[in-house]
């Protein structure tokens, strides 16, 4: 393996490519993987959460989904991977790929947005 002197998002997709194509089984359950997080997390200006409505919270139990102290923020890591690399590059974004019959991951990419 080469040696790199910066992490690039190619460098980041590559990467997270190579792992997928070794285990793209726990690849796929890892990014799915979704925790909650206060509002600290969700209100950073480049990590990417989600807000869970709080009529689903309440369905599915927030201590089921991770969900602790009222807060319906969910945090994964493809959004921490895009608060790091927002942080260097406001204009692009990772994204993944996903079987829309099985759910799992295709690959990752760069968007621009």
């Amino acid at each position: 393996m080469t040696e790199k002197t910066g992490v690039t998002m190619e460098n980041a997709v590559a990467f997270l490519n190579e792992a997928r194509d070794m285990d793209p089984q726990a690849i796929t359950k890892l990014v799915q993987t979704r925790v909650g997080c206060n509002e600290n997390i969700a209100k950073h200006p480049t990590i990417q959460v989600l807000r869970m409505p709080e009529k689903e919270v309440e369905e599915m139990g927030s201590a089921s989904i991770g969900i602790e102290n009222g807060s319906n923020y969910m945090v994964g890591l493809v959004g921490i991977f895009n608060g790091l690399f927002m942080q260097l590059s406001h204009s692009r974004t990772i994204t993944v790929e996903v079987n829309k019959e099985t759910g799992g991951v295709l690959s990752f990419g760069i968007k621009s947005i």
